[in-house]
């Protein structure tokens, strides 16, 4: 899915008014003192329909171009 023009403008403005470097700064003071690898990821209600959802890998993934064809389902995007 392809996201408005309006958000891709306002994305390279921010990159290249120091955006990726402001989020570097951002990363590197971030306090990670109470994180714990081990502990259970959380739960949402994202995760909990792709899991209910029998067919949510599948409509989540896209086909390569080689199955696309293999089912003459592709086309060629402008």
């Amino acid at each position: 899915m392809r996201l408005s023009e309006g958000f891709y403008d306002e994305l390279w403005t921010e990159i290249a008014g120091g955006g990726i470097e402001a989020f570097y700064h951002y990363l590197l003071h971030l306090d990670l003192s109470d994180f714990n690898p081990k502990s259970e990821p959380p739960g949402t209600v994202a995760k909990r329909d792709l899991a209910e959802e029998p067919y949510a890998k599948a409509r989540i993934v896209p086909a390569s171009k080689a199955e696309m064809c293999e089912k003459a389902e592709f086309t060629e995007s402008k």
